[in-house]
């Protein structure tokens, strides 16, 4: 989000005209913040609002709203990205430049792919098919039909949804990747490497690779197109947040908390301990966020823990 809004990596909220003296008195540490811990707050403030305020229920409400909302946004995105950008010839040429054994076009070729390689794959599959029904943040989705059939139904359309968001989302990489390394493009592509170099001047660094599709989303989506992006990022990012925070928080409430008390809580004392504990998951949260340096993809990430 800070990259593809244009934030600045760090920001001086006292060197204003508005405070020419004050910024004598302030310790040099805070004169130049960092914006991630700021977003980092906002993004889990706003979502705790959501789950705190109305539970599990609006939980469910938010996600269908925001489930809805994405799906007309991605057809908006992807139709512009198809009617401007989007050259398969060029696209293809670059796809081809992935060394012997890592082919990017040709799935038998991979055995030499550092990642995102066979054993990956396989792994997914086998998780898919063992976890069946065990995403403890569905939990109440999974719960919530009226009968077999239309639960059943549920996971059916859910997984359409989902296929189609990952073909919405494969659309946006494709023509990054396409703009970053085709000659074409080259001066553009110059020009979105200087914002990524803000980052780290080092190509392999995962926070640059991570920020990649973002720096260049603003060069090649129109104004209003990519507001509805940034509305996408944070539609899903309340969507998902307040899934989590309600499941673990209800997690560590009752499977961590309560077998240690030796009756349970009255009706509305235990509605504010689930409150409590999910702020406690916030604050978890945030920490990690500040103190946990990612080193690998975060798909692979998401691969490693799921597993676990």
């Amino acid at each position: 989000i800070i990259i593809l809004l244009g934030l600045p990596l760090h920001f001086s909220p006292f060197e204003s005209e508005h405070f020419p003296t004050l910024a004598q008195h302030i310790p040099s540490f805070l004169q130049h913040i960092p914006t991630f811990p700021v977003i980092a707050a906002l993004m889990l403030i706003i979502p705790s609002f959501f789950v705190l305020g109305g539970g599990h229920t609006t939980v469910i409400i938010t996600d269908f709203i925001q489930g809805m909302f994405m799906n007309i946004a991605a057809v908006v995105i992807v139709t512009s990205l198809l009617f401007t950008w989007f050259n398969w010839d060029h696209i293809v040429e670059v796809l081809k430049m992935a060394p012997s054994g890592a082919s990017k076009l040709d799935p038998i070729h991979t055995s030499e792919t550092k990642d995102f390689n066979a054993y990956f794959f396989i792994i997914n599959i086998i998780a898919g098919i063992y976890g069946v029904l065990s995403n403890v943040p569905a939990q109440g989705f999974m719960g919530s039909g009226k009968n077999a059939h239309e639960q059943r139904m549920g996971g059916l359309l859910g997984q359409l949804r989902w296929q189609g968001l990952l073909a919405f989302f494969m659309m946006i990489a494709l023509v990054a990747m396409m703009v970053l390394n085709h000659l074409d493009y080259k001066d553009l592509a110059k020009t979105v490497n200087g914002v990524l170099d803000g980052i780290s001047t080092n190509p392999g660094n995962e926070d640059r690779s991570q920020a990649m599709v973002a720096a260049v989303l603003p060069h090649v989506l129109p104004a209003g197109v990519l507001g509805l992006f940034g509305a996408v990022l944070v539609a899903a990012l309340i969507s998902c947040h307040t899934g989590f925070m309600h499941a673990w928080g209800s997690v560590m409430l009752q499977d961590i908390i309560m077998p240690f008390r030796k009756k349970p809580f009255e009706t509305r004392r235990h509605i504010w301990a689930l409150r409590g504990a999910i702020v406690g998951v916030c604050v978890i949260v945030y920490a990690l966020s500040l103190l946990i340096k990612q080193q690998e993809n975060i798909l692979m990430y998401f691969a490693a823990v799921n597993s676990i």
